[in-house]
């Protein structure tokens, strides 16, 4: 079964209502007193910030609706139709709670896609109150429907339903009771996201990947079991049949697609690719009728593919392919599309918004967001306020006109400067592109993608960095360059390896293929170490930049998970196992000493087969994966090993009866040394670069804890203790600066908003210094690091002093490398 959305997209925005409050006072004059009772009028209006996840095809939001409750009971409602409204309420002081929504309208049903609430209490004599709510996207309920051939009911199976998706801690599982050959699980409050549904009955399951949960609705999905001569057989219901007899007409430059129609079919989605492979089609079309004209402006040859849905959006089989080649070329688009270009260089540095509107789209994309002609306009005279432009050239631009009433432009070496309204020199530069579609005969701008503003501070040496549009960007004076570039990928794990060279892992959320890559980011050369399609991995490079070493985590049939540790060449043309587990996640290290210690969960087995005891073993093994060699017992609980880098001292977690405790191995009397017994919970260290002391932070009971220990063990002395006991447990990150003069450690409360603090050997002192960020680094020299909160960089000194160095305009920066 194919399932599809048609016309949503599931986007997560934030809608920030601004909540004004002036007290009425009739005909008072400005110097009277408000007087305790009377009424306040109190404005509330929208404004979109960034997103934060597209997760789907698109959510049209018609209307919103602001309501105002006292004592749980609804007193007043207004509905605007565009973020550009606002609602006025008249109010007496007291407590209030204010609840925003934003409804997509389908025909005649109306659904609250996001939804968010804020308490608001109005004393008397209060002038201006701002709030701040976020509508994050409503939940749905899912409704999986299994049914079987003639009633039959399995029996003695288990059967169950699961909802799931990689990397995300919400899981729903639900067992299947059986009625007359028919079962149906419902559950409720599901996150409005990509799922992967799965369907699992004794040995045997089917899993249907990357369907949508809409926000306030039933989602609904269906399976079929049927009972055999050879076992079961699980399929997903049948849609309508297939399309036949699909041919392709040329037609004065356009192409005329038919095909038989079908009876059950409720629409038809259309294909086309430049290869006869399915798998690199785009959809182009959906129609409610057995025919379709596309309009070509290339030459070429193309393929084209129809599936047929039914009401309830189920999918037949897809039809084979009809193949056309055509020989005309148009390229006098190109001239009108470059003059679009050089109209708005004139708009922007003449802030000529009328002109603007000349060549922009009803809706234009810009950054993350999507916007009216009207929005669009208005955030440029926004922007325009902020930053004069004086310069704004598109150098070197290459126009590719596609074959679908499309375009898109690029450019390498796109420049913008200006003054900002504080005086200071921002500035854009580096690739820049944009998509124009030809519209009503004439070409407009429909996306709109400039590199990232930078304020004109010098940076100092390489800044890598990875954001949530599936770029991987270098920073530096010359600007921002974009070293990889794929919507479907994540990237993080850097690793700076010398001579310009970068490591990192990159993730493709579609495929679930998970890669280590090296970049060279003078000559920006590429190459792919490990390649692992499907499958997670985590990865470490030895010191002498020869070898790598990786892990692999594989689903088994049953669900269980198998752990594959490596080791490789540099090339990635070597591989040598080490060792299997039967746990989904093993950490490994590099010694100076070019060693490899990493960890493997072992288990010894009943009489009767079953797991009895299970236990996590520290080993260390050759670069060419020979002499393995166990490091703690096989009883014991280790984890987490971090070698000195002289090879003589290993620091490893050791968990008893469920409490964590730091231990210090000496590597040549083989004996351990306990070096905290709080019950820790997310340890972590760093070892000097003389290997004489130990840094090491955990959290216990809520309060966060760090410590120094030199390489015996003695002189354990508390560096920090956090003032608040409200930290939750997640893991936290101990880094030294440059000189290892200072020491920063973030801790992570209870609501998941991290606190960077830095501790100063020489003043022995101790300092909270930037709150909410991702990831952060050191930087330059000792007294700086950069931050990174949302999709913006920020340059952070050790007295807590904080500049905007780059905003990215994306919604979030995964991870941050600064490279000397």
């Amino acid at each position: 079964m194919t399932n599809i959305i048609r016309n949503q997209k599931l986007i997560v925005i934030s809608l920030v209502l601004l909540v004004s409050l002036g007290l009425l006072t009739g005909c008072s004059s400005s110097g009277d007193t408000p007087k305790v009772g009377e009424e306040a009028m109190v404005e509330i209006g929208l404004s979109s910030a960034s997103l934060t996840q597209n997760i789907g095809e698109e959510i049209n939001v018609s209307k919103y609706v602001i309501k105002v409750k006292q004592d749980e009971k609804v007193i007043d409602t207004q509905e605007l139709t565009s973020l550009d409204d606002k609602a006025s309420f008249k109010l007496s002081p007291g407590d209030y709670t204010v609840v925003g929504e934003a409804i997509e309208v389908i025909g005649e049903q109306e659904y609250v896609a996001y939804k968010g609430s804020e308490d608001l209490s109005l004393g008397a004599g209060e002038v201006v109150k701002n709030k701040k709510i976020l509508l994050s996207l409503a939940t749905g309920e899912v409704e999986v429907k299994v049914s079987t051939e003639f009633g039959w009911n399995p029996a003695d199976v288990d059967t169950e339903i699961v909802l799931e998706y990689p990397r995300r801690s919400e899981r729903h599982a639900e067992k299947i009771e059986w009625t007359d050959g028919e079962g149906t699980i419902k559950l409720e409050d599901v996150s409005a996201r990509r799922w992967d549904v799965i369907f699992n009955i004794g040995d045997k399951s089917i899993k249907q990947e990357g369907v949508y949960v809409l926000p306030d609705r039933v989602n609904e999905f269906s399976f079929l079991l049927k009972d055999t001569d050879t076992g079961i057989d699980i399929e997903l219901q049948n849609g309508p049949g297939k399309v036949e007899n699909l041919e392709a007409i040329l037609d004065n430059g356009t192409v005329n697609l038919t095909w038989d129609s079908l009876g059950e079919a409720d629409f038809y989605l259309v294909y086309k690719s430049d290869e006869p492979n399915y798998a690199t089609a785009k959809r182009i079309a959906d129609v409610d009728e057995n025919s379709y004209t596309d309009r070509l402006l290339i030459s070429g040859t193309y393929y084209y593919w129809v599936e047929a849905y039914d009401r309830d959006t189920v999918g037949g089989e897809t039809s084979e392919y009809a193949e056309i080649a055509i020989d005309e070329s148009d390229i006098s688009a190109i001239s009108v599309i470059n003059a679009q270009l050089d109209k708005m260089e004139t708009a922007y540095l003449n802030e000529d918004s009328s002109l603007l509107r000349e060549i922009i789209s009803d809706y234009t994309t810009v950054g993350p967001l999507t916007a009216n002609k009207d929005t669009f306009l208005r955030n440029r005279e926004k922007e325009w306020k902020y930053v004069d432009w004086d310069t704004f050239n598109w150098n070197n631009t290459r126009v590719v006109v596609n074959d679908d009433n499309k375009a898109k432009v690029e450019a390498d070496n796109f420049s913008a400067s200006g003054i900002d309204s504080t005086g200071e020199v921002v500035k854009m530069v580096g690739m820049a592109s944009a998509k124009l579609e030809l519209i009503n005969g004439n070409w407009y701008i429909s996306e709109l993608d400039l590199p990232d503003n930078i304020n004109d501070t010098e940076i100092i040496g390489n800044i890598v960095y990875a954001d949530d549009y599936g770029k991987l960007n270098l920073l530096n004076n010359d600007g921002t360059k974009v070293l990889e570039d794929n919507p479907d990928m994540f990237f993080d794990r850097f690793y700076y390896l010398g001579e310009n060279k970068v490591s990192y892992r990159g993730v493709n959320w579609k495929t679930k293929d998970n890669s280590v890559n090296i970049i060279n980011i003078a000559d920006f050369a590429k190459s792919k170490v490990v390649n692992l399609n499907g499958n997670y991995m985590d990865y470490a490079i030895s010191p002498n930049l020869d070898n790598i070493s990786y892990y692999v985590a594989e689903e088994n049939t049953d669900g269980s998970i198998k752990t594959t540790m490596y080791l490789n060449d540099i090339s990635g043309d070597s591989p040598i196992k080490l060792k299997e587990s039967n746990t989904p996640y093993e950490s490994l290290t590099w010694g100076s000493d070019g060693k490899i210690y990493y960890q493997i969960k072992t288990s010894t087995n009943d009489a009767g087969g079953n797991e009895s005891i299970s236990s996590s073993r520290i080993y260390m093994a050759n670069a060419d994966g020979s002499n393995q060699q166990p490091l703690t017992n096989e009883n014991q609980v280790a984890f987490w090993p971090g070698i000195s880098l002289d090879g003589e001292k290993l620091a490893y977690v050791e968990q008893v009866e469920g409490r964590r405790k730091l231990k210090l191995r000496d590597m040549n009397d083989k004996q351990s040394i306990e070096l905290c017994d709080a019950d820790a919970k997310e340890i972590s260290w760093w070892w000097t670069s003389d290997s004489q002391t130990l840094f090491y932070a955990y959290v216990s009971e809520g309060m966060g804890y760090m410590y120094s220990v030199d390489r015996d063990g003695q002189n354990n002395n508390k560096l920090l203790e956090t003032p608040a006991n409200n930290l939750g447990e997640y893991r936290n990150s101990l880094k030294l600066s440059p000189d290892e003069s200072k020491v920063s450690c973030n801790f992570i409360n209870a609501d998941g908003v991290s606190q960077l603090y830095v501790y100063d050997f020489d003043q022995n002192t101790v300092k909270k210094i930037f709150e909410g960020m991702n990831s952060y680094v050191w930087y330059a020299d000792n007294d700086k690091l950069l931050a990174t909160k949302q999709g913006v960089i920020y340059l952070v000194d050790v007295e807590g002093n904080i500049s905007e160095l780059l905003d990215s305009k994306s919604s979030y920066i995964s991870e941050v490398l600064w490279i000397d």
